[in-house]
């Protein structure tokens, strides 16, 4: 017996405590099961970030205009310091870690970042 899909869980957890808001880091290009959802039980306001240049232009004309939404490109780290992003040949696994195992692109100098406060 497989487990229930995820909506069903988050479903159940909405139910259980209603949300109040979302921030969701690692959005994507928007066609992943938990933008998905969102976007079928929209709470107001939602922050939907991705530090993936790229991604985040695909999230950007995949996601419809909702009042209270925001998407923003940026990298959610827990201090202030310049970090690196790596990104890999499977775009869904950039990361603040380096990659062991995939292909990484060249560095180049737009890929430092700083955290940025919400």
């Amino acid at each position: 017996m497989s487990p229930p899909p995820l909506n069903s869980w988050l479903d159940t957890l909405r139910a259980v405590a209603p949300m109040q808001g979302a921030l969701l880091v690692g959005a994507g290009t928007g066609a992943g099961p938990l933008v998905q959802w969102l976007l079928h039980a929209p709470p107001a306001p939602a922050w939907l970030v991705e530090a993936d240049k790229s991604q985040f232009e695909c999230l950007q004309r995949n996601l419809p205009a909702r009042p209270g939404w925001s998407a923003r490109c940026e990298i959610v780290t827990p201090d202030s310091q310049p970090v690196h992003f790596h990104r890999s040949s499977i775009p869904a696994e950039g990361s603040l870690l380096e990659s062991h195992g995939y292909i990484c692109h060249e560095a180049q100098s737009d890929d430092w970042f700083c955290k940025r406060d919400f």
